[in-house]
């Protein structure tokens, strides 16, 4: 509790007010002005604006003192205490939200990714691009954005729990037919998105799921699906998945493919090979993946 009289000897009170709250350390306790009873409406007025919690009017009543200094004292412990308990809350929905989102994510993951692994490469790899996208083009993606695209990341293939195991988990090429019945699943994991949005209220991870789910597959020159989106038609998260996505595929077995070391990863990314083209990628995310790329050789080494 800070007591402060509106009329010091070598300064203004009310910009002593206005400094003390300034001052981090400083900002959550309570400050009572004691002023003369002829002060102006105005000046009671400015002292509220800086931040005073109260008055107190000279000649000063010792006992009415006491009581008002009480009185913010247990105010502001209700304060504080409130606080703790609205931030312990917060944190829960948050811990709610992104078992949920895990949980939904790992019903499609374990019918291609049966060791439940793939989900936190691909947040942290969207993570990392996201991160350093922000660093590199802040104009582009607010620091903000960063977390909410990066947990988000894990439903973009919720789409494939409709796709059958025999083409899901086929060893060798698709046929035509085959192929468009996965290149379905985009389509299907933005509509359970957005389903569940209708049912639970706009919701910014779940907005930011849906458009990833349904864009993460579109390629930057023109030449993905479900839609053939070209450049920035392609909402900023899915660009940024698309890419952690593909680092991800080919650093990783698959049921027709060995699991490729970070430095042909690396290659078939910045030169191509005969599916994946550099073309493929936003530029400002294939600058970003360059910066960092050492940051993801580092992560798939861990045991």
């Amino acid at each position: 509790m800070i007591l402060l009289d509106t009329l010091l000897n070598d300064t203004d009170g009310y910009a002593c007010l206005a400094t003390v709250r300034m001052v981090h350390e400083y900002s959550q306790i309570p400050i009572i002005l004691i002023a003369s009873l002829t002060q102006s409406d105005n000046l009671k007025k400015k002292g509220f604006e800086l931040g005073a919690v109260d008055y107190i009017y000279k000649p000063i009543d010792t006992e009415e003192l006491k009581r008002r200094v009480n009185l913010h004292i247990e105010l502001n412990t209700h304060k504080h205490a409130l606080e703790l308990i609205i931030q312990s809350r917060t944190r829960e929905l948050e811990q709610t939200k992104k078992a949920l989102l895990y949980s939904m994510a790992h019903l499609a993951e374990t019918r291609d990714h049966p060791t439940g692994e793939h989900l936190s490469r691909i947040e942290h790899y969207t993570r990392l691009l996201a991160s350093e996208v922000s660093r590199l083009f802040p104009e582009s993606l607010p620091k903000e954005q960063i977390e909410i695209i990066a947990q988000s990341a894990v439903l973009h293939d919720i789409g494939k729990i409709s796709t059958p195991d025999h083409i899901l988990l086929k060893p060798s090429p698709l046929t035509i037919e085959e192929t468009q019945i996965i290149q379905k699943h985009p389509l299907i994991g933005a509509d359970s998105i957005r389903k569940t949005i209708m049912l639970l209220g706009e919701n910014p991870l779940l907005s930011v799921a849906a458009e990833i789910a349904e864009s993460h597959h579109e390629r930057y020159d023109g030449s993905g699906y479900p839609y053939g989106l070209v450049g920035e038609e392609i909402p900023l998260s899915a660009r940024i998945v698309s890419l952690a996505d593909v680092y991800d595929a080919l650093t990783s077995e698959r049921p027709y493919k060995i699991a490729y070391s970070h430095e042909k990863a690396l290659s078939i990314i910045l030169r191509g090979d005969y599916r994946t083209k550099p073309a493929h990628f936003c530029p400002i995310v294939l600058q970003a993946f360059i910066s960092i790329s050492k940051n993801f050789k580092d992560f798939i080494q861990i045991p």
